[in-house]
C-alpha cells in the first residue's frame, strides 16, 4: 500500500488509521476516518505517519525530498493540541438509583426524594413530570422530576390517601415523549427503565388508627350518677406498633401518655378523652 495513513490512539491490539483522502501535490493533505461501533476515546490524537511505500517532496520543489515525516514535536501543532476531539459510541446507561430520605413511617402530604444517575452527560429533550416518572409498586407515580446536575435526576414523591404500603419501593423509570441523548448524539436505550438497588423501608399508613376503648369496673357505668368511691379506668385498642403514642387526659387537665390504670378519686363530674397517633403520625379520633 503507497497511500499514506496517520495512526491514531484508537484501539490498542489493533491500531486504527485515517485514510489519506486528497492534497497530492499541495500544502495541506486530508486524511479521513470514518467512526464505527466500538470507538472510543477521550481525546483523539494522531499518534504517527505511515512511511513506508511512498515518498514526501517539497511543494515548491518536486525534486527535494522530505526525509524523516512525522508528527509535530509540540503539542500545540498536534491534534490534541489544537482540538478536544471525544470518540463516542457507547449509549447512555442508568447507573444507579438511591432512595434519599431515611427508613421510616410517612403519612398523608409527606414527601420522599429519589436520585438517578446516568453512566455520563446526558441531553434530555421533552423533560416534564408526565413525561419522566418514577413508577412505584403501590400503583402510583412521581409528582415531580428535576434534572440536578449534567448526567442526574431527582424525583419527588408525595404520599397520597389510599395508597398505603408497608414497603415502598420504585419499580422503574418511565419515558414518555421524550429523548435521552449524550453529547456524540448516543440515545438512551429503552422507554422503561427497570431501577433497583434501594434498601431503604418505607411505610407509607395514610389511615387513622382506631379509637380507644375506655373501660369502667364491673358495675360501674356512665348512666350512674354518684359514686362515693373512687373509679379506676383503663383504656385499650391502642395499636401495637413501635412509635405509636398512646393519650389520654380528664376533662381540661393536662395531655398524659396512657402507661396503665388511672385512677379519679376528686369529687365531681368528670369526662375522660382518649385517643392515639399511630407511627406514621396519623392521629385517631378521641
Amino acid at each position: 500500500d503507497t497511500t499514506p495513513k496517520l495512526k491514531l490512539n484508537l484501539g490498542t491490539e489493533n491500531p486504527k488509521y485515517a485514510e489519506y483522502s486528497s492534497g497530492n501535490g499541495d500544502a495541506v493533505h486530508v486524511f479521513k476516518y470514518i467512526v464505527v461501533d466500538g470507538d472510543n476515546i477521550s481525546e483523539l490524537d494522531v499518534t504517527g505517519i505511515t512511511t513506508a511505500g511512498f515518498t514526501w517532496f517539497d511543494v515548491s520543489d518536486v525534486n527535494t525530498k522530505v526525509e524523516n515525516i512525522g508528527i509535530p514535536v509540540v503539542e500545540a501543532n498536534q491534534l490534541k493540541g489544537n482540538r478536544d476531539i471525544v470518540i463516542d459510541t457507547k449509549a447512555p446507561t442508568v447507573s444507579s438509583f438511591e432512595e434519599i430520605l431515611a427508613s421510616g413511617n410517612y403519612n398523608l402530604g409527606k414527601q420522599l426524594y429519589f436520585a438517578v444517575s446516568f453512566s455520563e452527560e446526558v441531553n434530555i429533550t421533552g423533560l416534564s413530570k408526565d413525561n419522566v416518572q418514577l413508577e412505584f409498586n403501590n400503583g402510583q407515580y412521581s409528582s415531580e422530576v428535576t434534572k440536578t446536575g449534567p448526567s442526574s435526576l431527582l424525583f419527588k414523591y408525595v404520599v397520597t390517601a389510599g395508597h398505603d404500603t408497608s414497603a415502598l419501593k420504585a419499580k422503574n423509570i418511565l419515558f414518555k415523549n421524550v429523548t435521552v441523548n449524550d453529547n456524540a448524539g448516543n440515545v438512551l436505550s429503552g422507554d422503561k427503565i427497570q431501577v433497583s438497588g434501594g434498601s431503604k423501608a418505607y411505610n407509607i399508613d395514610t389511615d387513622a388508627p382506631a379509637k380507644p376503648v375506655i373501660s369502667l369496673p364491673e358495675g360501674v357505668t356512665s348512666d350512674t350518677p354518684v359514686y362515693e368511691d373512687s373509679v379506676t379506668f383503663t383504656i385499650t385498642g391502642f395499636e401495637d406498633a413501635a412509635g405509636t403514642q398512646k393519650k389520654y387526659k380528664v376533662d381540661n387537665g393536662s395531655l398524659n401518655d396512657y402507661t396503665g390504670d388511672v385512677t379519679i378519686s376528686s369529687n365531681g363530674e368528670h369526662t375522660v378523652y382518649a385517643y392515639q397517633i399511630d407511627a406514621a403520625g396519623n392521629q385517631g379520633e378521641n
